[in-house]
């Protein structure tokens, strides 16, 4: 590998990881919010492929509405969420194309529709009921796309 191609590559990596990082900041509420670690088994284990999932989930509870980004680099933002009964959930599209479905394994059923790759999409879901909702982007399962809700009475 050329020093241009280590160069290009350095920068291509660290810029991504630069994006990552800011997308949880886009919105104010999350700098105040707290990360959890004690995280159901089911969500811990579905998320293990996903990418930026880090064994802990932000505590999103006392919120009437949380927002999960899909990001240009193929992953929810954040990849697990603990919320209250009765919280609405809406998903925002950064852009790339993506949709938003339940899990089977999912307390609630839920789906966006068809794959979307329009910048400001956005779909939400109000969980009433607790229990664990797991979701995922079809199109990009393979590259770990993959989220999950603990609703909590």
């Amino acid at each position: 590998m050329t020093t241009h191609e280590s160069r290009r590559k350095f920068i291509a990596v660290t810029g991504t990881v630069a994006l990552t990082a800011l997308a949880g900041c886009a919105d104010g509420d999350d700098e105040s919010r707290d990360t959890i670690e004690d995280i159901p088994t089911a969500i811990d284990e579905y998320l293990e492929d996903a990418p930026n999932y880090e064994g802990t989930m932000v505590d999103a509870t006392g919120e009437d509405r949380v927002s999960v980004s899909l990001t240009l680099n193929n992953v929810f933002e954040p990849a697990a969420i603990r919320i209250d009964a009765g919280t609405t959930v809406e998903w925002v599209w950064e852009g790339g194309g993506h949709n938003v479905v339940s899990d089977e394994d999912s307390a609630t059923e839920f789906d966006s529709g068809e794959v979307v790759a329009e910048e400001g999409t956005t779909f939400e879901q109000t969980f009433d009921d607790a229990g664990i909702q797991l979701y995922y982007c079809e199109p990009h399962t393979t590259q770990g796309m993959y989220g999950g809700i603990e609703v909590v009475d």
